[in-house]
């Protein structure tokens, strides 16, 4: 059995981490500490984003001594193949958000959501593979809101989105994602995508 913690990347401006974003990941690190989170690898979608929100959690969780992996699985896919513009994407997030804003809804209304829970729920599964190769037991993933998310597998009990610095504590066994909760932020964040 293997644990992963999706989170959310602080606010952003563009790529880059805004002054806000950084007190974000501060807050949240120093909280996930005192929690007793105890993690054994590191990983971030690509971004620089997510690569600056993992760095500054390291830090505050004193977690230097550990490699900062770039995994691009949990990184969009080409989403220009699903939704074509910035826009187009805005449109079906605010029009879900309107229905109700679960991931139930989302599976129910959007071809994008589908598309995406497939993705990143074998982006966790392989993930937890090779962590259990390798014997770790408790990742944290850096990665992008409403993609952490679509793998629950209880998608009635699931926002479609998440505020910046949430997570999603996946716990995976036998292949299988068995349970979720959701980790707040220390600090509230402004929006769900």
């Amino acid at each position: 059995m293997v644990q992963i913690l999706g989170m959310r990347h602080g606010e952003k401006d563009d790529d880059k981490l805004t002054s806000l974003g950084e007190k974000q990941v501060l807050a949240t690190g120093e909280k996930l500490k005192k929690q007793g989170f105890i993690f054994d690898k590191l990983v971030h979608s690509g971004k620089k984003r997510t690569e600056h929100s993992l760095r500054i959690l390291a830090e505050v969780m004193e977690l230097t001594n550990l490699p900062l992996e770039r995994n691009d699985r949990f990184c969009y896919p080409s989403g220009k193949q699903f939704l074509p513009t910035v826009e187009d994407f805005r449109a079906e997030m605010e029009k879900i958000q309107q229905a109700g804003g679960s991931l139930d809804v989302a599976l129910k209304t959007s071809e994008y959501a589908r598309a995406v829970r497939r993705y990143i729920h074998g982006s966790i599964i392989d993930l937890a593979i090779d962590m259990r190769n390798k014997r770790q037991k408790f990742a944290l993933v850096f990665s992008h809101s409403p993609l952490i998310a679509t793998a629950s597998p209880f998608p009635e009990k699931t926002p479609y989105g998440l505020y910046e610095c949430d997570g999603i504590l996946y716990t995976v066994a036998k292949g299988k994602i068995i349970s979720f909760e959701i980790i707040r932020a220390a600090m509230p964040g402004k929006t769900l995508w």
